[in-house]
């Protein structure tokens, strides 16, 4: 396994660009289980390690297939949304099952899980590494007509066009 420098902010990562390829790859999935996915908004250039995240919004992608899939075999939904505002914001917007409000509060509990086939431990390390980053993620959902989860983070992790990646200063 790779070590991973979380705070290092040397790579230049664009999260509409990750997100979409995380769909891409994701795809026949979402073929096989009738849902559409939406990515809407614009590239936002961060600073951090690409594949820290990768596991945050493939993991929150495919707990929105599980929750999806669940509730129905065709017409899902999952709508994807990058925008930069007051804070980087990234909302993951589905149409499945939704959690029940007692529910809610624990999702990011380690080892919490509410299916068959899950560990609980993929939404508690989304959680950490978006907390390291200096974000917050937010849960709206309604029991039976889906959930959101908003990702935040603020303006302190955003790649300036003055920066340069360790690799520019490398011959070659």
């Amino acid at each position: 396994t790779k070590a991973v420098n979380l705070r290092a902010g040397s790579e230049r990562v664009g999260i509409y660009q990750v997100i979409s390829s995380v769909a891409n790859r994701q795809n026949r999935l979402f073929e096989k289980n009738g849902i559409q996915f939406t990515l809407n908004g614009k590239e936002i250039y961060v600073k951090g390690d690409k594949s820290v995240f990768i596991s945050i919004f493939e993991n929150i992608i495919l707990n929105a297939v599980d929750a999806v899939s669940e509730k129905m075999s065709e017409g899902g939904k999952i709508i994807v949304t990058t925008q930069l505002a007051d804070d980087i914001v990234v909302s993951i917007k589905d149409n499945g099952i939704g959690i029940q409000t007692q529910n809610i509060s624990k999702i990011f509990d380690l080892f919490y899980t509410d299916k068959t086939s899950g560990s609980g431990l993929g939404l508690p390390i989304v959680k950490r590494f978006i907390n390291i980053y200096g974000g917050t993620v937010a849960v709206k959902s309604k029991f039976g007509l889906g959930t959101e989860i908003i990702v935040r983070f603020n303006h302190s992790i955003l790649w300036r066009k003055d920066e340069q990646t360790i690799s520019d200063f490398s011959s070659g």
